[in-house]
């Protein structure tokens, strides 16, 4: 009951998210009436009823005990679930879909959620719309050519998830996706308050994708028993008390005496980006360059001493190992990756990368959400579904926190994502580098974050030099996205 009451808590807070408007707003009473749909049992409301005893008459002596009226019992919370759902349909346009079936590409599929339930969303459009979600399965490294191939072929799928954040700008240069502005209306009150992340598709005039939720792309994790053995201080507590910078994460890792202090491969790239600037991002409607941004250069060259004073495991299941072990201090790593597993690493804490300097705290986000593909069948049930997993975004984190907490997550971890995940949304950093289209830009981007730690032969780099080896690459691969419509080879 604790986390349920604290999933409640949230809720209270949660309309600063994506919606902009509470999600207890009553429903329509046409709404209310097919709510047998989507409940199949009418929900039972809490009352207060005052008990009430009924004395025998007076001139009576054998008569029956005293009557107490029993109080209904409380909803339960798939109950209260259920009626949240409902109450949220009040958000969603009316829409009579002619075609209710919705083809979803994806390397996983949508249910069952966290909880092992099904997901708020599906359920969500079965019940406003009728409509259903048809998963069409496919391994990460062959996306891009599978939707390809169905494009050409006329057999696309209606949706395709943003959230591995390497589809733009490249599906939209290479017309794998069209624009959503004809069948999404962002005016309404769903669409309010987070302009910039929905704006971050934009390119050329045209929107590319619908954002549904802002996560955080990267958490660092750090092992309770190094801290403890090393006696270093508690993240968590130097986060709370407003010193978690990287100052204080280099002292740590000067200090730990452990055989690593920054493990597994993801820390160069969360790091920098952690900072504020990341190399290449969306703006006004194109793809930009921060290459000679003086902030990445300050950043890096902190990270360039960082790595020649520290020691590093760059490698990923090393990395795990060491942090299992009491071996390892700092394993900054893929929020998706870490919630996949969460019991994975044992005896962990998180908090967000360090920032620079007071108040520079930023975010590096995840926009998930999705793409309507070139040729999709059905571009209007799929918009009908995005609306649906928008408005859906708070009950389907509440779902996630709820796992974790039965995975053995305490308060003080679930507190610390709800706080990384309001940053993502209030302090977000976006990057596109991995989404461009020249072929293995993205492993360039990579080897240009690692390259002012030694983990290539023992061998690091100033930045300067760096981005000059890089410099032509960077600029060709700007250039080509913002072209879309190039008039020679």
């Amino acid at each position: 009951m604790r986390l349920t009451g604290r999933l409640w808590a949230v809720s209270a807070a949660a309309m600063l998210s994506l919606c902009g408007c509470a999600l207890t707003e009553s429903s329509s009473s046409s709404d209310e009436e097919d709510a047998s749909s989507l409940t199949q049992t009418e929900t039972t409301t809490t009352t207060t009823t005052t008990a009430q005893t009924i004395p025998p008459p007076p001139e009576t002596k054998d008569t029956e005990p005293a009557v107490t009226e029993p109080e209904p019992p409380p909803p339960s919370e798939e109950e209260l679930q259920r009626q949240r759902l409902i109450d949220i349909s009040a958000l969603l346009p009316d829409y009579e879909l002619e075609n209710k079936l919705v083809r979803r590409m994806a390397v996983k599929d949508i249910s069952p959620s966290a909880d092992g339930s099904k997901a708020p969303s599906l359920s969500l459009f079965e019940y406003r719309y009728g409509g259903q979600v048809e998963w069409v399965s496919v391994p990460q490294e062959e996306r891009f050519d599978t939707l390809a191939t169905l494009c050409l072929s006329g057999e696309s799928p209606d949706l395709f998830p943003t959230d591995s954040m390497d589809t733009y700008p490249f599906g939209a240069a290479r017309e794998l996706f069209q624009p959503v502005n004809g069948f999404i209306d962002y005016e309404t009150d769903l669409w309010r308050g987070t302009e910039r992340a929905d704006s971050f598709f934009d390119l050329a005039g045209s929107r590319y994708a619908a954002v549904t939720d802002i996560l955080p792309r990267y958490l660092c994790v750090y092992s309770l028993s190094a801290v403890e053995k090393s006696a270093l201080p508690d993240p968590a507590e130097l986060f709370a008390a407003g010193e978690w910078q990287l100052s204080a994460f280099e002292d740590m890792c000067a200090e730990f005496g452990g055989t690593a202090a920054l493990c597994g491969i993801d820390f160069p790239t969360a790091l920098s980006e952690a900072c504020g600037t990341p190399l290449l991002t969306s703006q006004d409607g194109s793809v930009i360059s921060n290459l000679d941004s003086p902030q990445l250069e300050k950043i890096q060259q902190r990270l360039y001493e960082l790595g020649g004073k520290t020691r590093v495991a760059y490698r990923d299941e090393l990395g795990k190992t060491l942090i299992r072990d009491g071996d390892g201090l700092f394993l900054p790593i893929s929020t998706s990756e870490l919630l996949d597993d969460p019991a994975a690493l044992g005896d962990i804490g998180i908090v967000p990368l360090p920032s620079i300097s007071v108040g520079e705290q930023y975010m590096p986000a995840v926009l998930s959400g999705y793409h309507i593909p070139t040729g999709a069948h059905n571009p209007e049930g799929a918009a009908r579904f995005i609306e649906c997993e928008r408005a859906a975004a708070e009950v389907t984190f509440e779902q996630t926190l709820k796992a974790l907490g039965s995975a053995g997550w305490d308060d003080s971890m679930l507190d610390m994502l709800l706080t990384c995940r309001s940053l993502a949304r209030s302090r977000s950093v976006l990057s596109c580098a991995d989404g461009m289209t020249v072929p293995e830009f993205s492993l360039m981007v990579r080897q240009m974050y690692e390259g002012v730690f030694p983990v290539a032969n023992g061998i690091a780099y100033q930045w300067r030099d760096t981005i000059s080896a890089s410099r032509k690459q960077v600029e060709y691969a700007v250039n080509l996205a913002n072209d879309t419509h190039p008039m020679g080879p």
